[in-house]
């Protein structure tokens, strides 16, 4: 009675609700695991997964550059476009990263007060990774003068004394 019973259990469902209980309906296709409606939810689940992925993506690191920001923005575009995402949660994102902008153009202001302008640039460019150096070479600034060389310059002016 238990193969029969264990022949009948490999036909059903392979869902487990939270409580234990398995699901009692009959698989959706031969080589699926689950019925259709826990077959929806899961590639529904899954789905979500890697929309949420792309639109991460671009600023999962410690670093957010404007650029990333609208690399992001991009990916929630499209994603509303293709219907993987409901207008209403993308509007609620899109606030976010307003936000987030906003918060990326004073963190610019105040981090090229307190440190060289060029380091900003630096910094953007590291949260890229690797990358092909096809970036225009940043100007460096002008280095001071040094007081030893200015000496030796003065005397090379003058050879007779």
């Amino acid at each position: 009675m238990s193969a029969k019973s264990s022949k009948d259990r490999a036909s059903l469902c392979a869902f487990s609700f939270s409580d234990g209980r398995q699901c009692r309906i009959p698989r959706h296709k031969a080589n699926s695991r689950y019925c259709l409606a826990h077959a929806r939810k899961i590639r529904h689940l899954e789905e979500a997964d890697e929309v949420a992925n792309e639109i991460l993506e671009p600023i999962s690191g410690s670093f957010i550059s404007s650029a990333a920001l609208t690399q992001s923005l991009v990916h929630l575009f499209a994603a509303v476009a293709e219907g993987r995402i409901p207008p209403k949660q993308a509007s609620a994102l899109a606030k976010v990263s307003s936000v987030l902008m906003k918060s990326i153009d004073a963190s610019n202001d105040e981090f090229q007060t307190v440190f060289i302008p060029t380091y900003w640039a630096q910094l953007v460019r590291s949260s890229y990774g690797d990358l092909p150096p096809y970036t225009r070479n940043l100007p460096q600034p002008d280095p001071e003068p040094d007081p030893d060389d200015a000496d030796d310059s003065g005397d090379s002016e003058n050879p007779s004394s």
